[in-house]
């Protein structure tokens, strides 16, 4: 669709003959909004893979909570995932192999997001999906299981082909805990 403009509007009343008018002036500050909002999203994302960051995350995962605990029922779950031997990848085939490998696994890892649901890339090597309402307990090991067997299925990268392997801890709300900083703590505890 067509790109939104957006206009700033000043007014000044003053006498003309007697009789009082308005001189109003408008000015286009679309420019400045996009980029007022562009530096909103970089501050809320990761640049190379554009998921959410940690402070964004911990933002997403309290709201997770709270409605849970609203609604008296279903799990949020914590899946901290370490991807082996990155820095291998990077050492040997460049960091330019490696983003690109990092932006193949985030590809796949958005398949487990839904619209409600956030991944985050904490750092160089890991990342964070948080899946709320999951029922029952069950469900959680299952999509962890995908999770593992999805990311770890070849990638094929300028004609060659790459594996990897990957670790996941994992911490559940209420069962764990019911804050966001001691759930992802868990959670990377499991991991390790």
């Amino acid at each position: 669709g067509e790109q939104p403009i957006f206009l700033e509007m000043r007014s000044v009343k003053f006498q003309w003959g007697g009789k009082e008018a308005t001189l109003v002036f408008l000015r286009d500050v679309t420019e400045q909004k996009q980029m007022q909002d562009n530096l909103v999203y970089l501050a809320q994302r990761d640049p190379l893979t554009g998921l959410a960051n940690r402070t964004s995350l911990m933002d997403y995962l309290k709201k997770a909570i709270a409605s849970v605990s609203q609604s008296k029922n279903g799990l949020v779950a914590v899946f901290f995932l370490h991807i082996d031997r990155l820095g291998r990848i990077n050492d040997t085939l460049g960091h330019a192999m490696g983003d690109l490998l990092l932006k193949e696994i985030t590809k796949r890892l958005t398949i487990f997001t839904r619209g409600d649901d956030n991944a985050a890339r904490v750092s160089g090597d890991e990342f964070v999906v948080i899946l709320s309402n999951l029922i029952p307990m069950e469900a959680v090991s299952s999509v962890a299981q995908k999770m593992i067997d999805r990311l770890s299925e070849p990638y094929f990268l300028k004609g060659n082909e790459w594996e990897i392997t990957l670790s996941i801890g994992i911490s559940i709300c209420p069962n764990d805990a019911r804050d966001p900083e001691t759930l992802l703590e868990y959670a990377e505890m499991a991991l390790h």
